[in-house]
């Protein structure tokens, strides 16, 4: 699955530097949560919880951003779309919410 994740990432980078459209491109590749409900049996361990619950192991997942706009260290967000708007291509719509731009900090 990984090996065929990858390849369908190549061709859509591909395609996109083929079209002039790379450098205007931000890639957001994010996880779902591990276990869900508990009739599942999932586990989620060490995490205590998981999907619907307010612990770690229901808030907690993997994920990164690479584009042009991101930043360059590691950080914890808790708002995706808050994050993506911060990015260079949608810098004029951050004045309309209420966030911190964490690009400053990186």
């Amino acid at each position: 699955m990984v090996t065929a994740m990858d390849d369908l990432v190549g061709n859509v980078t591909a395609a996109l530097k083929e079209n002039g459209m790379y450098d205007d491109t931000l890639f957001v590749f994010t996880a779902d949560i591990e276990w869900g409900w508990p009739l599942f049996h999932g586990n989620n361990y060490p995490l205590r919880g998981g999907k619907i619950t307010k612990y770690e192991g229901g808030t907690r997942a993997t994920a990164f951003i690479s584009g042009k706009g991101r930043g360059k260290t590691d950080i914890h967000i808790t708002g995706q779309i808050k994050l993506i708007l911060q990015t260079d291509m949608f810098e004029d719509t951050v004045t309309k919410y209420n966030t911190i731009v964490i690009w400053a900090i990186s």
